[in-house]
């Protein structure tokens, strides 16, 4: 409890300096059903919190996220933590960054092979692709013209040389014969080079994601489809993924997979959607299944619920959280 009492307390005091905030407090409950017989079934109920909060002195931001869990039965899974923190310098034609944060590099829908600034935090949910651990660095993006943007990026590493990982990023975005938005990246770590690129064309996306890492002579490569079928039953919109995804290196995750998802978005005053998938493992021959529903209780209160499946578990989820 006293992690719950530390996290409001340092919310409600720096919101009494006209911060802008944002936040959310709720349970999320998993139920887990291993078809291994050596593994016993568990529950497992958390109490999940993190505020946002975000300050801004004429060109300075400076920003702050603060995430905490508690286990509801043992005290073996809790912490208190500032995953991101920095400050943030604006100008007409760049800005710079030092501190704590979290940068999303991808374009597909299951995984992004490219997203490698920061660890997954598997402390707060092992599950979501966008759970991430804050990088301490420091950014420089200087945008062109044509509003392009230049990045140059150092970051701390542990498993880097010397802890420190450096990038070169260049990124855009075009709007002649369809609109298209890419990114190259050069990196120290592992001497990498990565790129994502979407391309949009009437109701279809087209994706593509690749990383090669030199030393190691590893490559990964993603491509995918999402079209989008508007207006069924005068309000709904469904959209069909398919993506594919191949690397060399038979340790890493996603080898040989292919994933096939639909989502219905209900376009109602809940934010109603429902989202299927379906993921093949073709060098092991084995699937996995995935099933979540999102909507709101009234305006502040968001609900989840989920399931996973594979070859060794089911997962049962319910997360019900109150947004301010």
């Amino acid at each position: 409890m006293r992690y719950l009492l530390s996290i409001l307390f340092i919310s409600s005091t720096l919101i009494a300096s006209e911060l802008e905030y944002k936040g959310n407090i709720g349970i999320d409950i998993k139920k887990y059903n291993y078809n291994i017989s050596f593994l016993k079934q568990k529950t497992q109920k958390t109490i999940e919190a993190n505020i946002e909060l975000k300050k801004t002195y004429e060109e300075v931001v400076l920003f702050t996220k603060i995430e905490s869990i508690k286990d509801i039965d043992k005290s073996t899974r809790k912490y208190l933590k500032l995953n991101e923190f920095y400050l943030k310098y604006e100008a007409d034609n760049y800005d710079i960054k030092i501190g704590r944060d979290i940068k999303y590099w991808g374009a597909m829908e299951l995984y992004n092979i490219t997203d490698i600034y920061n660890k997954k935090n598997t402390q707060y949910n092992e599950n979501d692709k966008d759970a991430k651990l804050g990088t301490d660095g420091f950014t420089y993006n200087y945008y062109l013209q044509n509003e392009d943007s230049i990045s140059v990026i150092i970051s701390k590493n542990k498993d880097a040389k010397n802890n420190i990982s450096s990038f070169l990023k260049y990124s855009g975005s075009r709007d002649d014969i369809a609109s298209r938005d890419f990114s190259y990246i050069l990196s120290s770590f592992d001497e990498s080079f990565l790129m994502f690129h979407t391309l949009i064309i009437k109701d279809s996306i087209y994706k593509v994601e690749y990383l090669y890492l030199n030393k190691t002579k590893t490559y990964k490569t993603a491509i995918g489809i999402e079209h989008t079928l508007y207006g069924i039953n005068d309000k709904k919109d469904l959209s069909i993924m398919l993506e594919y995804y191949k690397s060399n290196n038979k340790n890493t995750i996603y080898q040989n997979n292919i994933f096939l998802g639909s989502r219905l978005t209900f376009n109602d005053t809940k934010s109603s959607d429902l989202t299927i998938g379906l993921i093949k493992d073709n060098s092991k021959d084995e699937y996995s299944k995935s099933i979540e529903f999102n909507t709101r209780i009234y305006d502040e209160f968001k609900t989840k619920l989920s399931y996973i499946s594979n070859e060794n578990v089911s997962i049962y989820n319910i997360n019900i959280a109150y947004h301010f």
